[in-house]
């Protein structure tokens, strides 16, 4: 990467002067072309299929990270102290309070009426809002999104970041906008940190420091807004990773204490050296040492282009995504342009009817039943669900009292838990005396069924048991054992056979005749998710074995005598707010 950031920087050098092509495009462009042509099979640069056994995504992980993060730190001692001003400070707060709010909106509004999940469109606006991939790894488990959703969130967020480097020197001029207002802009509406500094790059030194500074502040905030997107989308647990200002540090970048260190560095410098040679020389290698940091960063981000990934990713993402950079970028840039023409009380009606606007159609697109039609045709069209989306659509049909063992049979089948909606079942009480782990998702207020799951630890084998319920679940992690037999007269039981299972694979209960054993023979946890519907008037029984029987030893046909008891299972049921949201209908 650095490679071709030098060789990016003397092909500008060779070109012809023009204020629309930088060193920086030319190291993203050479990036992309190497990625993309048979020279990266030439040297030995793995697709993105491959790329976890590549030799070269170690040094691509940590120039993406570390080294950017060098020069964001260095960056610190390049900000001149009359440069970031208070009034910029208050331009800065004033376009944020506006253009957080309607990048949320807009991109909720946009996702749901293309039929995306919810937990996509928070990534897609946190993404926006605060810091691109960054910031949506870091919100990704405190809402529990599907690591595909991430996925695409960071590349749709990425390609406006692509976006922004084409077009907002062109349109800033064509406005008119001042260069530190520029620099503003930059830092104010591109997802990427490693992008605002480019952008900021093309409108000169003292802007891209600006871009810098203000972006820097949106990276502050992303402890605040996880916070937030915590309380939003509350799980109800009870003890929540680390309490009140615990979690905030956790969240705020270390990198970015050390930005704000190096530009005390800076004050305290130029204080007591003034103009000295000595610190001008020092600060002259400084920006040197950023230079090239930033344009080995940029190639970094053409290596990892991939054409056919952004083709294959879906436009659905790529609209949404779109939809938040475009309101934020649309309404900072319109006050800018205000707040440049002296025209302050436009800029702030302008931010103040964008954000309304935004919420309005947020809301009429949330209707009567947030998420309800865009989760039904997910449903219809078989796309993997949450167990959030599960209980979602449990709860919709119980309530219009068409929830049918067929419809539930077809949610288990397209079940895929989301990261984190496991941890309760992890962490739950283990049920004794058969040292298993069960907990209650979701239950029909009507008695039309319930969505538990339980979690087998390794050596974990139950009682014979019948149930009093017909029900369907699938195994999603581990292996477990059926061991089955069926009531062959009073007291007698006739061994059917042992079927194991595997995660996709899917069980059914058939109450009352139906009676097994469940065993977890592995080393490691099995996990199950089942539905159980209307409880019989049969119970629920358990069998002692009259003899001294190995169910494991058995031969089909062989019959075992047993005395049968009644039997009611442990369970733990979640909070109700586990997964509830602030206007969700009570039943």
């Amino acid at each position: 990467m650095f490679a071709v950031g030098v060789l990016a920087y003397f092909l500008v050098k060779l070109a012809p002067p023009t204020p629309y092509l930088s060193d920086l495009i030319i190291a993203i462009g050479l990036g992309a072309l190497i990625t993309n042509t048979p020279v990266a099979r030439l040297i030995g640069l793995g697709d993105t299929a491959g790329r976890d056994q590549d030799r070269y995504e170690r040094g691509l992980r940590y120039t993406g990270k570390f080294v950017l993060r060098l020069a964001i730190i260095l960056m610190g001692l390049k900000i001149q102290t009359d440069l970031f001003q208070a009034d910029q400070a208050l331009i800065i707060f004033s376009v944020l309070l506006f253009a957080l709010p309607t990048a949320f909106f807009a991109t909720h509004a946009a996702s749901q009426l293309l039929g995306l999940r919810r937990e996509m469109g928070d990534l897609l606006a946190m993404g926006t809002m605060v810091c691109g991939a960054s910031a949506i790894n870091a919100l990704a488990p405190a809402i529990q999104a599907r690591r595909r959703d991430q996925g695409l969130a960071i590349t749709a967020v990425f390609i406006f970041t692509l976006f922004a480097l084409l077009t907002f020197y062109p349109a800033a001029n064509a406005l008119g906008l001042p260069a530190d207002l520029s620099g503003l802009w930059a830092g104010l509406a591109v997802n990427d940190l490693a992008g605002s500094v480019a952008v900021g790059v093309q409108f000169g030194d003292d802007p891209a420091l600006v871009a810098t500074a203000s972006k820097s502040v949106r990276i502050v905030l992303l402890g605040p807004l996880i916070i937030g997107f915590s309380i939003l989308r509350r799980t109800g647990r009870t003890k929540p990773e680390r309490p009140g200002l615990g979690r905030l540090a956790a969240y705020l970048p270390l990198f970015i204490l050390g930005y704000f260190v190096c530009f005390g560095l800076r004050v305290a410098g130029d204080a007591a050296f003034g103009a000295a040679p000595g610190w001008a020389g020092f600060l002259d290698g400084v920006d040197g040492i950023i230079k090239f940091a930033i344009l080995a960063v940029c190639a970094g981000i053409g290596l990892h282009l991939q054409i056919r990934v952004i083709i294959d990713i879906g436009w659905k993402a790529i609209v949404a995504g779109g939809a938040a950079s475009i309101a934020m970028a649309g309404l900072s840039l319109f006050m800018l342009v205000a707040i440049a023409n002296d025209a302050w009380p436009l800029a702030l009606l302008g931010g103040a009817l964008a954000t309304g606007g935004a919420w309005a159609v947020y809301r009429v697109q949330r209707g009567t039943h947030p998420e309800r039609s865009a989760l039904g045709r997910r449903f219809r069209a078989g796309t993997p669900l949450s167990i959030r989306e599960a209980v979602e659509l449990l709860e919709g049909h119980d309530i219009r009292e068409t929830l049918t063992p067929a419809i539930a049979e077809q949610i288990i089948v397209q079940l895929s838990p989301a990261i984190g909606e496991l941890q309760p079942l992890r962490e739950g009480a283990v049920q004794p005396p058969l040292r298993y782990r069960r907990v209650v998702y979701w239950e029909s207020s009507r008695g039309a069924g319930s969505l538990l799951g339980v979690l087998w630890p390794p050596g974990t084998e139950t009682q014979l048991h019948s149930h009093n319920f017909v029900g369907v679940g699938k195994t999603i992690e581990g292996r477990v054992q059926s061991v089955d037999f069926e009531s062959d007269g009073e007291g007698t039981l006739r061994y059917v056979g042992t079927s194991s299972h595997a995660p996709g694979d899917l069980l059914h209960f058939d109450a009352p005749d139906a009676v097994h054993a469940v065993r977890n023979p592995g080393a490691r946890d099995s996990l199950d998710i089942f539905f159980y519907g209307p409880t019989s008037d049969a119970p629920a029984q358990h069998f002692e074995v009259a003899e001294e029987v190995r169910l494991v030893d058995l031969t089909e046909g062989d019959r075992i005598q047993v005395e049968a008891h009644d039997h009611s299972f442990p369970i733990e049921r979640l909070p109700h707010a586990f997964f509830s949201r602030r206007n969700r209908r009570k039943v």
